[in-house]
Parts: C-alpha cells; structure tokens; sequence
C-alpha cells in the first residue's frame, strides 16, 4: 500500500474561492511510490485533525513571503506579499511531524519553514541584504542553473550518492542564520545555503531548489522523493 504522502497547497486572500498546487509536486511523489494528498489551509483546521492521518509530508514552494515576525525582525522594503494563513498552517505543520517522527521534505519556500520552525531566520531579498549573490537564477523551473556542493556523511549525499550537483533556482528569500538543531548540508559557491537537514529527524530535508521539475529530465532528483517516500 502507498504511504499518503501530504503536500501543502497554496491559497491567496485575494481569491479565496480555491486552494492550488503544481502538478510536479504530485507527480513526483506518485512516482516515488507516495499517493499525494493535497493539504489546503482551511481556516479552522487544526494540522492533527489531517496529518495524523498520513505518513510524511512535503511542504511546497510559492509566491509569497514567511511573515518575518516568526524569526524577530521587522519587514525590510524588499519583502514580497505574505500569506499568513498558510504560513502559520505550514510552520504549525513542520513541529508537528518532529514531534511525531513523521519525514518531511521541504521545497524552495518549504526549506525556508523548516529554518523559521525551529528558529532561524531569513534574509528578506537577497538582492538587497546579500548583493554579491549571483545565483538567485529564474531562467525557467526545468533549467540546472548552478552547481550546489553537498556535504559528504549527510542525508542529501546518501540520497544523491555525489557531494556537487547542478540546481535550478528560482527565490529572492534565503536561510541565513541556521536554526539550532539543523544543519547546512548544501551550499552554492557563493555561499548561499541551499540545503538543510534536521540532524534529530529520521528524515527532515530542506532544498531551495525545485527537484519536482527536474526528474522527469534527470531522474536523479527522483531519489529526494524516495527517500521520503522510504522513510514514510
């Protein structure tokens, strides 16, 4: 039987008659062995009343912003629209699946929940707050725009079984400082992080690029959805 795999839906204020998610994130869970069962924001809904009905979770990317009050900062002017009910539902959700041992694997804007979860903050827009990034790169979701470097003995190197890969990339929020209890396990040459694991979780996996559109053209990028569909 297929472990049910939960991944976050995205939900603008604006338009509140739908709840959406990329076909990729499904997609690739499926073929990783999951059944995808899309989690929605509703207002009211307490994250036990679904989640304790699933084995793992996969917190999604968007257009939107985590409310910077979460890591004790004030919005700089570079900071993008926020969404905070789904902010609030996706941080809510990461605590809950460490407290019950349930994997997650977190997508773009889901790595950066996972740093603001357990306490670490972002850098607002890189442009503003890190200029001499160079890889903040939107050339197209399905494009390998830079190379990452992995750490060797952590997840992300198991997964992959190499320790430098090319990544696509497309944000203007980052980790900056690494909340205790995680650690970076992937970096761009300009010292961007762009991989994080929790080292007290069987499996809690951040990555800021978008491997649901990469595997169907390097099925490599699959083995990231595996591994959670594994450890589920």
């Amino acid at each position: 039987m297929r472990p049910l795999i939960g991944i976050t839906c995205d939900y603008d204020s604006a338009d509140p008659c739908k709840f959406w998610l990329r076909e990729e994130y499904a997609a690739a869970v499926l073929d990783a062995g999951g059944m995808p069962v899309l989690q929605a924001p509703l207002a009211g809904l307490k994250v036990g009343d679904i989640a304790g009905k699933l084995s793992g979770f996969v917190i999604t990317g968007g257009d939107f912003d985590i409310e910077p009050h979460y890591y004790g900062e004030a919005p700089l002017p570079g900071l993008g629209k926020l969404n905070p009910r789904r902010s609030g539902f996706e941080l809510e959700l990461v605590r809950w699946a460490f407290r019950n041992d349930l994997p997650v694997l977190g997508i773009c804007g889901g790595m950066q929940a996972i740093n603001v979860a357990f306490g670490g903050t972002l850098y607002q827009d890189i442009s503003t707050q890190l200029p001499g990034a160079s890889l903040n790169h939107e050339q197209g979701r399905n494009i390998q725009a830079h190379k990452v470097s992995i750490k060797p003995d952590t997840l992300l190197a198991g997964l992959l079984q190499k320790t430098e890969t090319e990544t696509n990339s497309s944000h203007h929020q980052g980790v900056k400082e690494v909340a205790p209890g995680l650690r970076v396990s992937g970096t761009a040459s300009d010292g961007m992080i762009e991989a994080i694991e929790n080292k007290n979780s069987k499996f809690m996996l951040g990555l800021q690029w978008h491997p649901e559109s990469l595997y169907v053209n390097d099925p490599i990028w699959l083995k990231v959805f595996e591994g959670l569909v594994g450890a589920a």
